[in-house]
């Protein structure tokens, strides 16, 4: 049984908004090698939890890059999800989710 287009179209706009992200952050930092300090501490910032992830596996480097585009995606898919939804809980859940990104990217860097 296919899933409603209610919930697959906000889980895509996520997903693809994620992806934009990710694509984004990756360009500025590899722009800015060595440059502004505003644009590095927004790179490092958004990138630190997935860098931490692959960090103990010594990952060769366009690998990093696959894992920060992937998380960002699924991490985009899951706020569209819960946003598409609605409903006060989902709402809830995508605010708590929002939340606990910042402290987690901000405990990290």
């Amino acid at each position: 049984m296919m899933a409603p287009n209610i919930i697959k179209k906000p889980a895509l706009i996520g997903a693809f908004s994620g992806l934009g992200l990710a694509l984004l952050i990756a360009l500025l930092a590899w722009l800015n090698q060595g440059g502004r300090e505003p644009l590095q501490t927004i790179a490092n910032f958004i990138a630190s939890v997935p860098m931490l992830l692959v960090a103990p596996f010594h990952m060769p480097g366009w690998l990093q890059i696959l894992v920060f585009i992937v998380y960002w995606a699924i991490i985009g898919g899951t706020l569209g999800w819960l946003v598409g939804q609605m409903r006060p809980f989902h709402l809830g859940a995508a605010f708590l989710m929002v939340v606990g990104l910042i402290v987690a990217h901000r405990v990290t860097q």
